[in-house]
């Protein structure tokens, strides 16, 4: 058996060998051209091997080749049963099979500078102002009651005006900070520790059959019905997920990526028949959160004022109970923490790493009473405060939020500590990403939440 070894020489060729021949074919982009070479003198000067491995089937792979004065690029190693194919077939077989991370291919993608709708349908106005009255009518008049009833027994209209201002004016602020910061697209973050196709593999192994595949898959799309699905909605969908951009973006590398994970998604849910194109229909909805405009609903600063207060607290009541509060200085890149030293008859128990919600932790204060009670160990409790329902801006990436909790470890229990990891909902997240980024770290871990309970097992794999 040959093994075709790929890398790229210049931004706008692929190149392979036919192992263990010394011949070298490129083609440009599209393969609309292409050209054998011979690994002459001429040639062999400009290519520097950086290094070579066989794993454990013998296959040969080449982790990257170094071209001076020349972007560096990704190199994609493969297996085929043959080489006897155009030279075009054969890069498209290569790139088919091989494992391309996800940023590799980013070189010539174009920048979003706006939002792009998600089409999604929204409710008339006749019943979204009642449905939002019904939601979000009790944070209002916990606002506008006690000033009308001041008003009312001072007879004096200025505690109402007073609110009234002090209302419009920080909805002015949160407005304008949604516009000027809040609603612009987002680059993705790199995944975690691995590669697209593993990522895409384990998405479509994450469903066993055909009919919960094209179920997980058609809810991206609001769950409109399969039947409806044209090539075109795919496409746009796959780019989103594989490139966090729109298709019109993506450089001609990428769309000819995106044809291969076109043709895995019909294998998945379409059983390899390839999906019909989009005639005159609409194109359908999907959700690609990161490139949308910002949704949102406006609550009233006394809202805002209970789960602060709250969270004064719940600082108050958690150190009477053991904890101490170690406030980062630098939210952007670093946690906030609570920590209880181990009970003196803890014995040689793990650490309990605690990672909340949505919602914040004082919200969790009889679940961390519990722990608190059965656990002897010693206990950390992870404080998120850009999911806790309180005005906070700062979001560390992933690697700063693992790198934040790592740190931690280290600090109070050595390098090489692990812990036992408690998430419920958001916090299970970062329990995965820990799984997937920092394995040797977690001894156990532990997904609180009916939600959790269905879809623990997805969370290493997808996330």
């Amino acid at each position: 058996m040959k093994l075709p070894i790929a890398f790229t020489l210049l931004s706008s060729t692929w190149a392979f060998q036919i192992y263990p021949s010394r011949n070298f074919h490129y083609c440009d982009r599209l393969g609309q051209r292409s050209k054998n070479y011979i690994f002459s003198s001429s040639l062999r000067p400009n290519l520097a091997r950086k290094y070579a491995h066989v794993g454990p089937s013998e296959n040969v792979g080449i982790d990257r080749l170094q071209v001076p004065s020349v972007s560096l690029f990704e190199v994609v190693t493969s297996q085929a049963n043959g080489f006897r194919l155009s030279t075009f077939n054969a890069v498209e077989e290569i790139l088919h099979f091989s494992n391309v991370p996800m940023q590799s291919t980013h070189i010539g993608q174009k920048k979003l500078t706006s939002t792009v709708s998600c089409g999604q349908e929204r409710l008339p106005m006749h019943e979204l102002i009642p449905k939002a009255g019904y939601e979000d009518s009790f944070p209002w008049l916990l606002a506008f009651i006690p000033p009308l009833l001041m008003s009312l027994f001072w007879s004096s209209p200025s505690p109402l005006i007073f609110t009234g201002i002090s209302e419009i004016i920080f909805f002015t602020i949160c407005i304008l900070k949604v516009l000027l910061d809040f609603n612009q697209p987002t680059t993705p973050q790199p995944m975690i520790n691995r590669e697209w196709n593993e990522f895409r593999d384990a998405f479509w192994e994450s469903h066993p059959t055909s009919e919960g595949k094209r179920e997980m898959f058609m809810g991206w799309f609001y769950d409109k019905p399969i039947e409806r699905l044209k090539r075109e909605d795919a496409a746009v969908f796959l780019a989103w997920i594989r490139f966090g951009t729109t298709i019109e973006a993506l450089s001609p590398m990428q769309n000819w990526e995106l044809e291969f994970d076109i043709r895995k998604l019909e294998k998945e849910i379409h059983g390899g028949v390839k999906l019909p194109s989009r005639g005159k229909e609409q194109p359908l909805p999907c959700m690609r959160f990161n490139i949308e405009p910002l949704r949102f609903r406006h609550k009233p600063l006394v809202f805002y004022a209970i789960t602060h207060g709250s969270h004064h607290w719940f600082n108050k009541i958690i150190t009477e109970s053991g904890f101490h509060y170690y406030k980062t200085d630098d939210a952007s890149r670093k946690f906030s923490f609570y920590y209880r030293p181990a009970k003196a008859d803890s014995g040689n128990s793990q650490p309990l790493v605690f990672v909340h919600g949505v919602g914040g932790i004082a919200f969790y204060k009889q679940l961390i009473d519990e722990l608190a009670k059965d656990h002897t160990g010693p206990i950390i409790l992870i404080e998120l405060p850009f999911v806790s329902l309180r005005i906070s801006d700062k979001i560390p990436s992933i690697t700063d939020q693992l790198e934040s909790i790592c740190n931690i470890l280290d600090d109070h229990f050595g390098k090489h500590a692990k812990a036992t990891f408690v998430g419920h909902s958001f916090g299970s997240l970062i329990l995965s990403w820990m799984v997937q980024a920092h394995p040797r770290r977690v001894a156990n871990c532990v997904f609180i939440g009916e939600a959790e309970k269905k879809y623990c097992t997805m969370l290493y794999f997808v996330i």
